[in-house]
């Protein structure tokens, strides 16, 4: 591959629609590249045509040593990740890749009120949406840090290693309205709830007392749950409400090993035609196709020995997950390789859920719910954290 060297520039940042952002590279001899990242690839253009235009997929990405830029705790600013626009494109791109900022604590929650936040989502206003595990609060921090309670959902009496009495995930559409799983101890509150902006919430899908519904992923107007439960599965229904029917269901999903603290299918996110399903139980990565009927077609293993709780995707199809208890946040690329990107020194306390954010730079920011539920943790730290990356997340 022809390789051009990009000299020292200025560098300006144009955001343009949700579904790439491009970077612009000028320098003082009019030599100009256009540096794009769309959903499933990163483009690095001359606008010379006769200078030849470079076009990068993840199977051309090659894992380079892990870059590590200091900065400045603030939601919004200045990405460290632009000091990669340097050199040869092919180390621009292995740069992005391997970019990983400096952690850093946007929220301390109280551990004794129990504040135990289990997943995050952000609204069309940027404000953070998150559950409360053992409190069963819905609540809100918008972009100045202040704290809305938006309502309180009936999980009950929490019954320890019976995942009864539990908030678990959540998922938020266009309109704002937040579908979050509860897992209550009282069987006719059992199963997905619509919460609507200001804060009205209604049960629209009934599950089984032994359904453990934990992750949620809403795709075309339909909620895939994630059943944690010893008879593990997938479930679906309308986030308009009405009765959850099985969408998938196999012995990878299931729950073997009863006697691991860990969970059967926890995290589901949509990607590229498939749901990529976590299930720590067994130690494994799924992802199952989306067939053009809505239908679960082939499931295949993504990865083994991964005990991720929840997990975000990037654009170029990386996969960034959490492992409460473990205290980690690792990194699986498209060839399977993994990496491990944060650890309990860097500040997780029980990591539950992962999120990039999602608009214009933004996206290039991971956020992290630290759980530190009181019969796992040490610390007792719980937070929401945030952490830049090189590659921005999945249009969503």
């Amino acid at each position: 591959m022809k390789k051009i060297i990009l000299p020292l520039l200025l560098i300006t940042i144009t955001l343009q629609s949700c579904e790439k952002n491009q970077i612009e590279d000028s320098n003082t001899e009019n030599n100009s590249y256009n540096i794009s990242v769309y959903e499933n690839r990163i483009e690095i253009n001359t606008l010379d045509d006769k200078k030849g235009n470079f076009h990068f997929t993840e199977n051309d990405i090659k894992k380079s040593s892990k870059t590590t830029i200091n900065t400045n705790a603030n939601r919004f600013r200045v990405p460290g990740f632009l000091s990669c626009f340097y050199g040869f494109p092919t180390n621009v791109i292995n740069c992005l890749q391997d970019y990983v900022g400096t952690p850093e604590i946007l929220y301390n929650f109280n551990p004794q009120t129990p504040d135990n936040p289990e997943s995050v989502a952000i609204d069309s206003q940027g404000n953070f949406i998150i559950s409360m595990a053992l409190s069963g609060e819905l609540i809100k921090i918008d972009p100045a840090g202040n704290r809305t309670l938006i309502t309180l959902l009936p999980i009950g009496d929490f019954i320890p290693g019976a995942f009864t009495g539990l908030l678990g995930a959540i998922a938020v559409d266009n309109d704002d309205n937040i579908y979050v799983n509860v897992n209550a101890s009282e069987p006719s509150n059992r199963g997905v709830w619509k919460v609507s902006p200001t804060g009205v919430a209604t049960l629209i899908g009934l599950l089984p007392l032994n359904a453990v519904p934990n992750g949620i992923s809403l795709k075309d107007n339909m909620l895939y749950i994630a059943d944690s439960g010893f008879d593990g599965k997938i479930w679906r229904v309308s986030k308009d409400g009405g009765t959850p029917e099985i969408w998938a269901d196999d012995p990878l999903l299931k729950l073997i090993n009863p006697g691991v603290m860990a969970p059967g299918p926890n995290g589901i996110q949509y990607y590229n035609g498939e749901f990529y399903v976590s299930n720590p139980n067994q130690g494994l990565l799924l992802a199952i196709t989306l067939d053009n009927n809505s239908n679960s077609g082939a499931l295949r293993i993504v990865s083994d020995n991964t005990f991720f709780d929840d997990f975000a995707i990037d654009a170029l199809g990386n996969i960034i997950g959490t492992t409460d208890p473990f205290n980690t946040v690792e990194k699986i690329y498209p060839d399977g390789t993994k990496t491990i990107l944060l650890s309990e020194e860097d500040g997780l306390d029980g990591p539950t859920a992962a999120i990039f954010g999602t608009r214009g730079l933004d996206r290039y920011n991971l956020y992290i719910t630290n759980a530190a539920f009181p019969f796992f943790t040490e610390n007792f730290q719980p937070s929401l954290m945030k952490l830049e990356l090189g590659i921005p997340g999945a249009v969503r």
